[in-house]
């Protein structure tokens, strides 16, 4: 299941009764492959917090499957701190932008998505459907395998010719931590959206 949310210039507000408009797309940028698998990304933890890159970085080496959940009570540590996805536009931004995140849920306990585009920041709850692609086996054949997408639209004014940045992170919904709380990336893409409503 898809999750639908809109972009607001102060901040993020999911709209799932409101669908994004079935405009043309046009990628601006994408890390990994969308086929429900975590293996094109580094495995392990990072020593420090993730920068990436469009058009620098490797997702072999740069961009880590893994992202274990962020709990306010607990000391920070690079693997859970949010991930950097720093980009340039040239000239002036289009009306409306689409980022599009797909995760696999591997742990028992499933967190939020955290997303802040250029300091405006907002919370996705996941909603995931069990998968039997057995994309990564090694979690396959965990019961609870499964995955889940993010859709959200980005205002064209949230974001501005030359750089820009886009934040993702796994964030605890316990006020408690959890063993394993986290989930793995399978893919994150930036589209312009033609025609947009």
């Amino acid at each position: 299941m898809k999750l639908k949310a809109s972009l607001l210039s102060v901040g993020v507000a999911a709209v799932c009764s409101l669908p994004i408009t079935a405009a043309a797309q046009e990628p601006v940028w994408q890390i990994g492959t969308f086929d429900r698998s975590s293996a094109e990304f580094a495995g392990g933890s990072p020593e420090r917090a993730v920068h990436f890159v469009i058009g620098q970085s490797d997702p072999a080496k740069d961009w880590y499957a893994d992202a274990p959940a962020f709990f306010v009570a607990r000391k920070p540590d690079s693997a859970a701190a949010p991930r950097a996805i720093t980009f340039s536009l040239q000239g002036k931004p289009a009306q409306a932008y689409r980022l599009h995140v797909a995760l696999l849920i591997e742990h028992s306990s499933q967190p939020a998505l955290g997303v802040a585009v250029n300091g405006h920041e907002g919370m996705f709850y996941l909603h995931p459907k069990l998968d039997y692609s057995m994309g990564d086996t090694v979690a396959a054949f965990f019961p609870a395998y499964s995955h889940a997408d993010v859709e959200a639209e980005i205002p064209g004014e949230s974001l501005r010719a030359g750089e820009n940045r886009i934040t993702l992170q796994a964030v605890a919904t316990a006020a408690k931590g959890v063993p394993d709380a986290g989930f793995a990336y399978d893919a994150v893409e930036l589209d312009r959206v033609a025609n947009a409503a």
